[in-house]
């Protein structure tokens, strides 16, 4: 009603687009966001809002240079700094985005999100020392998030801290006792573990049957999983049934490295082993 008694009404046009984005009417939103620019081009909302619309629609190479605008019309903006690197980052651009997320927290060092992608991009990246510390920032706030716990347990296990990796898995779990992804996680460790008074196959296999029932039974790195943990447990004849399912899945979801790492694995349950531990360092 405000566009049909208006000309060139702008916060009609941005609110307009905002309902419509909300209600997935991505077309329409854009076309109201560039209506919106044609009259106040340098606004750094409008370029926001029209950028995430189009990242939606998977239009993300002008996703980014509208939120590139953003960015050089207000600098000072945790929010248009974040938004770039989120969208750099779906670029598989990840140095360019810890940049931007690193930038977003110097100007707002209280953005929780910016501190979570950061921390994930770090982890992605293998720098699991320092996404831990990002990890923890954000837990000193939100104690109560299962998702961070599941994070800083993933860190602990890739710097090979398996006690602490436990427990973290242990306390996402409690916050969130039907997640297939923390389920996964705690049934890998205790079926794969390094560490073996931590092995627990037995209890690896609850989970990872729990996982594998809330996923629909198609998820291959589930299976695999499973795999490891019914080997664990002294079930071959199971593990290699599962295994053998969890390689198929991967080759034909496209998956090849799982499922040329599922077939490696499937040998040893074959050969009526579970997965090794690491061997002990020789002195030279």
């Amino acid at each position: 009603h405000a566009l049909a008694c208006t000309t060139g009404n702008n916060l009609a046009y941005v609110n307009l687009g905002h309902e419509l984005f909300e209600k997935g009417r991505l077309d329409e939103a854009i076309n109201h966001y560039q209506k919106g620019l044609e009259t106040q081009p340098n606004n750094r909302q409008f370029h926001n809002n029209l950028a995430n619309a189009l990242r939606e629609k998977g239009r993300l190479d002008e996703a980014i240079v509208h939120y590139e605008t953003a960015v050089q019309i207000e600098p000072g903006s945790a929010e248009a700094q974040f938004n770039l690197g989120k969208a750099l980052g779906l670029k598989g651009k990840q140095g360019e985005a810890i940049a931007r997320y690193e930038i977003a927290l110097q100007v707002e060092p209280g953005f929780l999100p910016a501190r979570m992608s950061l921390g994930n991009a770090l982890l992605q990246q293998g720098n699991a020392n320092l996404a831990a510390a990002h990890f923890q920032k954000v837990l000193e706030i939100r104690p109560k998030d299962a998702g961070m716990h599941l994070n800083l347990g993933l860190c602990f296990f890739q710097m090979g801290r398996m006690e602490e990796a436990k427990l973290e898995y242990e306390r996402a779990l409690q916050l969130a006792p039907a997640d297939p992804g923390i389920e996964n996680n705690l049934a890998w460790l205790l079926a794969a573990c390094p560490v073996a008074p931590l092995r627990d196959g037995n209890k690896a296999v609850e989970l990872a049957r729990q996982a594998n029932a809330l996923t629909g039974g198609e998820r291959p790195l589930i299976l695999r999983t499973l795999a490891a943990a019914l080997a664990e447990a002294g079930r071959f004849p199971e593990a290699v049934e599962t295994a053998q399912r969890a390689a198929s899945l991967a080759e034909a979801q496209s998956i090849p490295d799982l499922a040329r790492q599922i077939q490696m694995e499937l040998k040893l349950y074959r050969g009526g082993k579970p997965i090794p531990f690491p061997e002990p360092a020789r002195d030279k």
